[in-house]
């Protein structure tokens, strides 16, 4: 076996000409038992490790051949291809050392490429989307994939920008109405709380907010699945047919299916806000949210606010004039006080 600290050098362009030539020598001659094969590779692979570019394993095999041409010009042919005799001179370390010192330096660096890339790949897909919209305002987005979602007033979705292979989550807080692009490889689900909405091709409709007791999930079209997901525990609770709600308690986590009236649901997509026997708790709660104001009940406020049974509908109107309207059959009468609106009952 040749010298190691020769061969070191030689790797790292140290040699002086003397001993170059005794190495290319040794590698034109010298046939490597497995132990040698062994340190060869092992040397190889500790000197094209380090960190700087001047033994480039690339560099030294172009070096060795190119020495070897110098040094034995019956190997020389003319031009600049290499005969088959120097090619069979330079692998005189058989191709299989050559593999096994290649893939020392060049696992490493696509091992790097592949980390990096799926590195970026998860980075870009897990660039979160936040859209959100004042009280009052709506807005609609369209998504990568095709859907779109149009926001009421003060709602929130959380979203990634580029969708995963295996699923289209979005995270909603406040109201949504969802039109579902077909894509049966990735199911698009809209989670709120304690449940999610699953959809391939579909319409409907989500109302979830923090201070509603309920949850309401209002198909349009197509056909959706409604999970509860309690302390990571899955159930499925019901599947939805179009004209159909789920409304789901968030205090008793139980649900009931009911027919919807679409004005109620859907009609604030055109700035319709729409009463059908609403208790007076449901007509301040939309008023709240539809405008982005408090509103304080004030006087005597009736006992059974449940039993209260509005019913009216308002095209794009002002606040003042939704609440003249209805305070001609409720007999109230309502001021603004800094940044709330006070309704006394006579």
């Amino acid at each position: 076996m040749m010298d190691s600290q020769k061969l070191e050098r030689f790797f790292k362009n140290e040699c002086t000409p003397a001993e170059e030539q005794e190495v290319l020598e040794w590698f034109r001659n010298e046939e490597l038992n497995a132990h040698q094969e062994q340190e060869l590779a092992k040397m190889w692979e500790q000197e094209t490790s380090q960190p700087t570019n001047d033994h480039n394993p690339t560099e030294i095999l172009a070096r060795i051949k190119a020495s070897m041409h110098q040094n034995y010009p019956e190997m020389r042919v003319a031009g600049s291809e290499i005969n088959k005799e120097t090619e069979k001179l330079a692998g005189k370390i058989e191709w299989k050392k050559w593999y096994k010192m290649a893939a020392a330096i060049l696992l490493p660096i696509c091992l790097l490429t592949v980390v990096v890339h799926y590195y970026i790949s998860e980075r870009n897909a897990a660039q979160m989307v936040i859209a959100e919209t004042l009280p009052g305002v709506r807005k609609t987005i369209s998504l990568e994939d095709g859907s779109t979602i149009t926001l009421n007033g003060s709602s929130k979705v959380v979203y990634r920008q580029h969708f995963p292979d295996d699923a289209r989550e979005i995270t909603l807080t406040g109201e949504a109405f969802f039109e579902v692009a077909k894509d049966k490889s990735r199911p698009f689900i809209v989670k709120t709380g304690p449940i999610a909405t699953q959809a391939l091709g579909t319409s409907f409709n989500i109302n979830y907010r923090n201070n509603a007791p309920y949850i309401v999930v209002a198909l349009a079209t197509g056909v959706v699945r409604i999970d509860q997901e309690i302390n990571q525990n899955k159930t499925e609770l019901t599947k939805l047919r179009p004209n159909q709600q789920l409304i789901y308690d968030k205090k008793t986590a139980r649900f009931e299916l009911q027919p919807y009236d679409a004005r109620v649901i859907l009609g604030w997509r055109r700035g319709i806000l729409f009463f059908n026997q609403a208790s007076l708790t449901e007509v301040v709660s939309r008023l709240e949210n539809w405008y982005g104001i408090p509103i304080e009940l004030a006087g005597k406020v009736p006992e059974k606010t449940a039993e209260w049974n509005y019913t009216g509908e308002y095209n794009n109107q002002a606040l003042e004039d939704v609440l003249t309207g209805i305070s001609f059959v409720k007999d109230f009468t309502f001021e603004k006080k800094e940044n709330k609106i006070v309704i006394h009952f006579n």
